[in-house]
C-alpha cells in the first residue's frame, strides 16, 4: 500500500485568432528582421518591465528566494514524481511521435524516436523548475525557451540542457535574437516584458504557475506570447481531498499548535490555486482563451521506504514546509517531526 496519492489535471487551451494577428509567414519575417535593427523597442520593454515589477500582484522576491533555497532537492526528491506528469503534457500541445533520432544534449547520446513533426517549433516552458519539461521538449526537437523566477531553479535547468544561463537574465528579449534551447530568469507574471507577444507556438507550465501570487495574470502572460492558434498547456494538483500528501505536516503541525507564541509565521507563500475542473475552465477562459479542454483526473501513488523518509521529502524539497520549519525553535521541529513520522507509522504501519 503506497503512501497517500496525489491527484493532478492537465488542461490545454488555445490562442484565439486576433484580427492583428492575421499575417502570412512572410509578413512576420518581415517583421522580426525589422525588428531586429529597431532598437527604440529595448528601452521601453525596460520601461514596461520595471512598471510591471512595482505592481503588487507580481510573484514576491520572498517566493522565488524560498523556491531557490530548495533547488537541489527539490530536483532529487520532489521533481521524479512531478516530471512524471510530463508526457500527458507535452503530448497535448505536440504533434503525434514519428520514428527518428532525438537531439542530444551534450551529456548524452541521440535518443531514438522523437516528434519529426515538431521539429522547428517554437515552446516556452514557464516556471520551468529544474528543466524536466525543458530537457524533454527539447528531446522531441522543439526550439525551446525556458523561464524560472528563481535563479537557482533557472542554473539547474541550463545544467541539464548544457547551456549557459542568460546573462542578462530580466532583460527584453528580441524575437530575432533568440536562441535555443534558452534558459532565462523572468516572472511568469511579467513574460511580455520579456518576450514579444506572438512569439511561441505553445507555452507549457508543469505544476508552476498555479503557485505564483497571481496565476490569473502568468496565463494571460502567456496567453500573450502565443502566435495565433498557438496552444498553451498547464498542470494542477487537485483539490486538498485529492492530494492527501500535502496536507499531513501542516495538519499536524496545527494539531499540535505549531508554530507557538513568538515564533508565529505568515502561511507559506506555495499556496497553489484550486485544481477543479471548473476553476481551471475559468482560468483559462478569462485570459481569452479558446477551447478549453480539462484532462483527468491522473492518479499517482507517492511511495516512500518509511515514514521518516516522508518526512525528509518534505522537509527539504517543499518551500511552504521550509517556510513553516523556520518558524519553530529546535524542540518545536522535532516534536512535529516525531508527530508526522508517528501519524505515518500509525497509518501505514505495513508499511514500515
Amino acid at each position: 500500500k503506497p503512501f497517500y496519492f496525489r491527484v493532478a489535471r492537465v488542461v490545454r487551451a488555445r490562442s484565439g485568432l486576433r484580427m492583428a494577428e492575421h499575417q502570412d509567414s512572410a509578413t512576420r519575417a518581415e517583421q522580426d528582421s525589422k525588428e531586429h535593427l529597431d532598437v527604440k523597442e529595448r528601452p521601453a520593454k525596460a520601461a514596461k518591465l520595471a512598471q510591471r515589477e512595482s505592481e503588487p500582484q507580481c510573484t514576491s522576491v520572498k517566493q522565488a528566494t524560498e523556491w531557490g533555497a530548495v533547488a537541489a532537492d527539490y530536483e532529487a526528491l520532489i521533481e521524479p514524481l512531478t516530471g512524471s506528469f510530463v508526457p500527458e503534457l507535452l503530448d497535448l500541445v505536440l504533434p503525434n511521435a514519428s520514428a527518428g533520432l532525438a537531439p542530444a544534449l551534450p551529456s548524452e547520446p541521440a535518443r531514438g524516436c522523437w516528434d519529426l513533426d515538431s521539429a522547428g517549433m517554437t515552446l516556452l516552458d514557464v516556471a520551468c523548475g529544474t528543466g524536466t519539461v525543458a530537457v524533454e521538449a527539447f528531446r522531441r526537437g522543439c526550439k525551446t525557451v525556458a523561464v524560472d523566477v528563481a535563479p537557482e531553479m533557472a542554473r539547474l535547468c541550463a545544467e541539464r540542457l548544457g547551456v549557459q544561463l542568460s546573462e542578462q537574465a530580466s532583460a527584453p528579449c528580441l524575437n530575432s535574437l533568440l536562441e535555443f534551447p534558452t534558459v532565462r530568469v523572468a516572472n511568469a507574471e511579467m513574460l511580455t516584458s520579456t518576450f514579444d507577444e506572438g512569439t511561441f507556438d505553445a507555452a507549457i507550465s508543469n505544476f508552476g504557475i498555479i503557485f505564483c501570487d497571481a496565476p490569473s495574470v502568468a496565463v494571460r502572460e502567456m496567453a500573450q506570447c502565443l502566435r495565433p492558434g498557438g496552444t498553451l498547456a498547464i498542470s494542477a494538483w487537485g483539490a486538498g481531498a485529492e492530494t492527501p500528501a500535502f496536507t499531513v505536516i501542516g495538519r499536524v503541525a496545527g494539531r499540535l499548535g505549531l508554530p507557538r507564541g513568538q515564533s508565529a509565521v505568515p502561511h507559506p507563500s506555495t499556496k497553489r490555486i484550486d485544481g477543479s475542473p471548473a476553476s481551471l475552465e475559468r482560468l483559462l477562459q478569462g485570459a481569452g482563451l479558446v477551447d478549453v479542454q480539462v484532462h483527468g483526473p491522473l492518479l499517482r501513488h507517492l511511495r516512500v521506504s518509511s515514514a521518516s523518509a516522508y518526512w525528509e521529502r518534505f522537509a527539504r524539497g517543499a518551500p511552504g514546509t521550509q517556510t513553516l520549519l523556520a518558524g519553530l525553535n529546535t524542540a518545536e521541529k522535532a516534536e512535529l517531526r516525531q508527530a508526522v513520522i508517528d501519524e505515518l507509522s500509525q497509518t501505514f504501519q505495513d508499511e514500515v
